[in-house]
């Protein structure tokens, strides 16, 4: 499997992948990990995952101290009035309502604040110390050919040298990668963290009722007919729908 974007969500795919004995190339066109500010709160649901690939300790020493809570201020200016505060709770405020109220209807880890400029770095060092993943910095997915057993998939490297690589599956975990490959169809998306998607022996996806792409499975083929079944709680969603076809709407699938 190929991954193309090497940004926290291809990161966390290569872990995964890793964790369940499927090799991957992950690979990014940025000769390091991204300098500017983006992303803010990182939700319960990424936390349990990522505490399901032993990251949590690693991603909170740089987050922002479990003390500060994560109030959103409106204001007119830094010097001004305050409008309104959206209260949220601190990490330690979010363990101690997690502990009262152990009936399952909290998560399992508190989210975090931390900026993406702070954890890719982290997921950097893990990726590459992970067996069966091959990942490049400063390697840029161009673009691809399909057939009917999978996709080729053509790369550049900074010095402007570009190499084919074959795969079953490629995964775009990138903005670029999106508008490149908008014509093709073999592009799996996937959501790891799902619990309504399912997968059989037969590597037929079964779609909840309240998701509207398609109305019938669709095929993946795996290379070994059994490692999707092996892997189930990893799971391919869909294939790209055509433009004629609904997207789906993201927010169905928030826990």
């Amino acid at each position: 499997m190929l991954i193309a974007g090497g940004g926290p969500v291809g990161m966390t795919l290569a872990c995964e992948l890793s964790r369940r004995g499927i090799e991957c190339m992950l690979v990014e066109r940025n000769a390091t990990t991204t300098r500017y500010p983006k992303m803010d709160i990182t939700n319960a649901r990424s936390m349990e995952l990522f505490r399901r690939l032993a990251l949590v300790n690693a991603l909170r020493s740089v987050a922002v101290p479990e003390d500060n809570n994560f109030d959103v201020s409106w204001v007119t200016s830094l010097t001004g009035h305050e409008l309104h505060r959206f209260r949220y709770p601190s990490v330690n405020e979010w363990r101690r309502l997690i502990s009262e109220n152990n009936d399952g209807s909290m998560p399992g880890e508190a989210p975090m604040r931390v900026s993406q400029v702070e954890i890719e770095p982290v997921l950097q060092a893990a990726v590459k110390a992970l067996p069966g993943v091959e990942a490049r910095w400063d390697v840029a997915f161009e673009e691809l050919t399909q057939d009917a057993e999978g996709v080729t998939a053509t790369l550049c490297a900074a010095d402007g040298a570009a190499k084919q690589i074959r795969c079953h599956y490629l995964v775009g975990c990138d903005e670029d990668v999106g508008r490149t490959v908008k014509d093709f169809d073999w592009i799996v998306w996937i959501i790891v963290h799902h619990p309504k998607f399912t997968i059989g022996a037969d590597g037929r996806v079964r779609w909840p009722d309240d998701v509207s792409v398609t109305p019938e499975p669709i095929d993946l083929p795996p290379p070994d007919p059994g490692c999707l079944a092996r892997s189930k709680p990893w799971r391919p969603v869909h294939q790209r729908p055509a433009r004629d076809q609904r997207r789906p709407t993201w927010k169905k699938w928030e826990r």
